[in-house]
């Protein structure tokens, strides 16, 4: 075989090692460098904005644009001074058009009080929707110190974007889902100029290589009506909101088809511009289909005011307007209504007339009694009404019965005996508790977390022989044996794990990975705890202590009950109503069940493999139901 060989020119050589080292510079991604840039009337537009100088530095109030700049995904950075008087200073980001953008605001007047002291708000149209977003991922609270320079960091990419304040290395908020399409858009500030917030030393940068964890999945509760018709946008003044469009003869209603958002909201802004100086409304209608004629339960809510009709009946008109009920009234939309629908059988038509002044317009609505079960889960049996704030179940296999904690019965809490049937055998079966949480099984004795410890009780006789109290604890809840008849014990207060070993009970374990743990469990060997605080089950090899993240679940989850499924797999729940399948690789996560609709809400469940039955307690509504696995 010939070998070939390839000569090069010394100066071909000598012109190489110049060019490469300015290759591989070039190679290496480089974050933008931050634009200091300074307020005046060159780089910014300053028509709705005044300029002063404050404590020795030039600032800005009012609301302005900067000149000239475009950015998708990057930081921004400004100092913000507030007199803590009531006022509203944020910043603006990707605004594509006038009326189109994304705005995160602080409240001064409500830091340190309220828990919307930060609020995430898009804007369509010219409407701004703060009284249409709010809670987790859209309203946070924070402190702000009053007449004191306040660093904001803003960053955002895709679909996400946070706020740290005051150098904080912990975002007051964190947005996962800006309404807006990701796009290029100019950057803004925005307060009053009344003095009340001032704005300096402002400055950006872009950057597409920010770390946010992988958007969420957003889920439709069950029964939401996600489709929806809406008619082109009337006066208020001009119309009857007690009347359909046909009983007062308007033509051309002009109908459109829409979508709701996953939560149900239909943000009106986004489809309809307003008209006039006044309140406008649209009325928006949909079908419903009845299998029989019957009345159903229709949870809603709207903002500012709404008249529901039911194939024509009108059935309900409220106004839930900013300040309208009380001074702190906010108006905030939400499933806080229901009415209840008188449905024929076949197609019936529901319809609403929302009008709106300011703050958000927009309306939802739901099938207050729908759930939903996969086809591998079946209903079994329910108790219903006699038991006080169920919290945990345990199965005990040597008595073949269920235990049940209590957590509220105004200090005469207990413990209830329930059969696989679903009877009642004992409703008070063991006593003397403080608001009882998880329970557990070992050496055919039940233990029971309480707010003081843990009570080990006599199965035969329901009698607590001793109890083992915490050295600290701020709130007990879930307990877990290993192999070694060793006990772990989350403190959700604490953002700790407890370790019950003999008659101690004391802190054992403190990670920056144990973040408001709830539901615990034991398995191969791995302690896995279930983290409300991100959402997330981790897992902690007790041997060698080594950590390995097992499965994300949706953000705000409150992972109140997790167990093994005696086949690699787990069962978790969300407080809020649903119940999970993880696969062993933690990659699958399945909703087999969801009550979040009807609030029938999913505290420590037990599952037994050997009867395929999953047992859930519903901590509000007082009831236990057991469900079967196919």
């Amino acid at each position: 075989m010939r070998s070939t060989r390839f000569l090069f020119s010394r100066s071909f050589l000598m012109r190489l090692m110049i060019v490469l080292p300015f290759l591989l510079v070039c190679a290496i991604p480089i974050e933008a460098a931050a634009q200091n840039v300074e307020f005046e009337p060159g780089r910014w537009n300053l028509k709705q904005a005044k300029l002063k100088e404050v404590r020795g530095r030039n600032c800005l109030s009012g609301t302005a644009f900067l000149n000239g700049v475009k950015l998708k995904d990057g930081v921004i950075d400004v100092d913000l001074l507030v007199t803590g008087a009531q006022s509203y200073p944020g910043i603006i980001f990707r605004r594509s058009a006038d009326g189109e953008f994304e705005r995160i605001y602080l409240r001064p007047h409500r830091a340190g009080h309220y828990p919307d002291a930060v609020q995430y708000t898009p804007t369509f149209n010219g409407s701004e929707a703060w009284q249409l977003y709010n809670g987790s991922g859209y309203t946070a609270a924070c402190d702000l110190q009053p007449d004191n320079w306040i660093h904001l960091r803003l960053e955002f990419r895709d679909s996400q974007a946070r706020l740290f304040i005051g150098g904080s290395s912990t975002p007051a908020i964190v947005v996962r889902d800006l309404k807006h399409s990701p796009v290029h858009g100019s950057l803004g500030l925005d307060a009053p100029q009344d003095g009340s917030a001032y704005f300096s030393r402002f400055s950006y940068h872009e950057d597409a290589s920010l770390d946010f964890p992988p958007a969420p999945v957003l889920r439709t509760p069950p029964g939401t009506i996600t489709r929806w018709e809406i008619s082109r946008v009337f006066g208020s003044s001009a119309i009857d909101m007690e009347r359909t469009p046909s009983q007062q003869s308007i033509e051309d209603p002009q109908w459109m088809t829409v979508e709701s958002e996953a939560s149900g909201l239909v943000n009106l802004a986004r489809y309809r511009s307003r008209i006039g100086q006044g309140a406008n409304c649209v009325w928006a209608r949909a079908t419903i289909t009845a299998e029989d004629e019957g009345v159903r339960e229709l949870q809603f809510g709207y903002s500012d005011a709404v008249s529901i009709f039911c194939n024509g009946r009108l059935l309900f008109a409220g106004t839930s307007a900013y300040r309208m009920r009380d001074p702190s009234f906010l108006g905030i939309a939400g499933y806080f209504d229901a009415v209840y629908l008188p449905l024929e059988e076949g197609e019936n038509e529901l319809m609403f007339c929302v009008s709106d002044v300011s703050g958000g317009w927009g309306f939802m609505a739901r099938d207050g009694d729908a759930e939903y079960l996969d086809p591998m889960i079946g209903a079994k049996w329910s108790v219903s009404r006699q038991l006080h704030f169920p919290e945990s179940v345990v199965y005990d296999e040597i008595h073949d019965v269920f235990y049940v904690s209590n957590f509220f019965n105004d200090g005469e809490e207990f413990i209830s005996k329930i059969s696989p049937d679903g009877d009642v055998l004992a409703l008070r079966w063991a006593s003397g508790l403080k608001r009882p949480t998880g329970l557990a099984m070992h050496n055919a004795h039940l233990y029971a977390v309480d707010r003081t410890g843990v009570a080990v009780i006599n199965t035969e006789t329901g009698v607590v022989e001793k109890r083992i109290e915490a050295s600290e604890a701020k709130f007990l809840n879930d307990i877990a044996f290993d192999d070694a008849g060793i006990g772990y014990v989350t403190d959700s207060g604490a953002n700790r794990i407890l370790r019950l070993e003999g008659d101690r009970l004391a802190p054992w374990l403190e990670s920056p990975l144990v973040g408001s743990p709830n539901g615990i469990h034991v398995e191969n060997g791995e302690l896995l705890i279930g983290n409300s605080g991100d959402a997330t089950i981790k897992a902690m090899n007790l041997t060698s202590k080594k950590w390995r993240p097992v499965a994300t679940l949706d953000p705000g989850c409150v992972i109140d009950g997790l167990t093994g499924m005696g086949d690699g797999r787990l069962l978790a729940s969300d407080h809020a109503g649903r119940v999970f399948i993880i696969s062993p690789s933690g990659e699958v996560v399945k909703t087999i069940l969801d009550r979040s609709t009807t609030q029938r809400y999913c505290a420590d469940f037990a599952y037994v493999p050997a009867l395929h039955m999953l047992v859930i307690p519903s901590l509000q509504e007082n009831s236990l139901s057991a469900y079967i696995l196919k």
